[in-house]
């Protein structure tokens, strides 16, 4: 009987060894797989570049009664940064309107900045800031005074990772061009934390009503 226990105890812990190697292993895989495929703040901020200069060139155009303009931008091989741009219209009963890339006297507007796959698996980044037009700075001349009331970011982070600082900041509020921006980062145990900058968003209001957009990004 005494024979039996000993081999069934044997038994037991070469069991355990067995599974705590196994789980080990896998921990192991998923760190080396996560090393593996990590990306530098560097390749971060060359990826924002490419994708606030591609925005500045084309992200201006008009809507044409689209709800939004969808740009799909490489960044780099077999990389593609999916990039969607709104302006939305709030209503005084707190209901979203049309989307639009004019913009109206005494109206206040969501304008929306979303960017999917910067980092990689999977990650979605939501810059929104909620803004108010004042009355035309002249008569006859459909330029507004743009008064930012909040900035939000906000974030889906890549696989294994989750989200932690965010800020924001505004400039030169309540004027024709208002500069805002800020971050997010996006954090991992055994990882470098990876941020996005929005550095900087400048939302202007233009002649006719038209709202341009301009984007500048952070060089180290």
């Amino acid at each position: 009987m005494k024979k039996f226990m000993f081999v069934f105890l044997l038994l037991l812990v070469s069991i355990g060894i067995g599974e705590n190697k196994a789980l080990a292993e896998s921990i192991t895989t998923e760190v080396n797989y996560g090393i593996e495929n990590d990306i530098d703040q560097e390749e971060i901020d060359r990826r924002l570049g490419i994708v606030f200069d591609y925005l500045n060139e084309n992200a201006n155009d008009d809507f044409t009664n689209q709800p939004s303009l969808v740009f799909n931008i490489p960044v780099g091989e077999g990389v593609t940064v999916n990039a969607e741009v709104s302006n939305q219209k709030v209503l005084r009963t707190r209901a979203f309107g049309e989307y639009e890339d004019y913009i109206e006297a005494n109206n206040t507007y969501n304008y929306r900045l979303q960017l999917t796959n910067l980092v990689g698996s999977g990650d979605v980044t939501i810059y929104t800031v909620n803004y108010t037009t004042g009355s035309p700075i002249a008569p006859g001349k459909d330029v507004y005074s743009i008064r930012v009331n909040n900035i939000s970011i906000t974030g889906t982070p890549p696989s294994g990772f989750s989200v932690g600082h965010t800020n924001t900041y505004i400039k030169d509020n309540n004027n024709i061009i208002v500069s805002t921006g800020g971050y997010i980062t996006y954090k991992r145990v055994l990882l470098a934390d990876k941020t996005i900058n929005f550095n900087d968003v400048s939302l202007g209001s233009s002649s006719g009503g038209k709202l341009l957009v301009r984007y500048s990004y952070r060089v180290n």
